[in-house]
Order: structure tokens, then sequence, then C-alpha cells
């Protein structure tokens, strides 16, 4: 296992949901999801996750990564701490 391994955190952003969706069964019984993102949802996972990235910067982070589907890396020279001036440059893009 990789040595930057013992220095990860998982974190999640949670929030409360305006929009609405459902969740079916199709013929092969396979989960079709279905979700109407409301604006206002994504503004507050937005923000969410802009402070748990300030948190983490603070903690001397050298690098964040997200799972989503247009993930996010951002990661800091050499091992050092990414620093607010990395993550603003890369939350700028």
């Amino acid at each position: 296992m990789k040595s930057w391994f013992n220095y990860s955190s998982a974190n999640i952003v949670l929030l409360k949901e305006w929009g609405s969706g459902s969740v079916e069964i199709d013929k092969r019984g396979s989960a079709k999801v279905s979700y109407k993102l409301d604006p206002r949802d994504k503004r507050n996972m937005i923000a969410g996750m802009k402070e748990l990235a300030r948190i983490l910067v603070a903690a001397k982070a050298t690098g964040l990564s997200s799972l989503h589907s247009e993930g996010l890396n951002v990661f800091a020279e050499a091992g050092e701490p990414l620093g607010q001036k990395g993550l603003d440059r890369s939350m700028s893009r």
C-alpha cells in the first residue's frame, strides 16, 4: 500500500435535498433511478464541497480528489501542503 494512503481521509457533504425523484425496477431487475436536480441542491453541494476543501487545506492536505462523475483532482508539488492559493487556483477553473 502506498504511504500516502496512511494519511488520507474519506469525507462526504450532506445536504437537505429540494429535488425529487424515483427508483423503479426494470424488466431485468435492475434499478432505474430518475432524479431531477434542483438548482438549490447544486448550489449547496458546491458550497459544501468548497468548505470541505478549505478545511482539508487548513489541515495541511497535499491533495484533494473527488469521486463525482466530473471528478476533481488537485495536488501540491512534491508532497508540500496544498495551501489556500493552490486551492483557489484550482477552483477558479
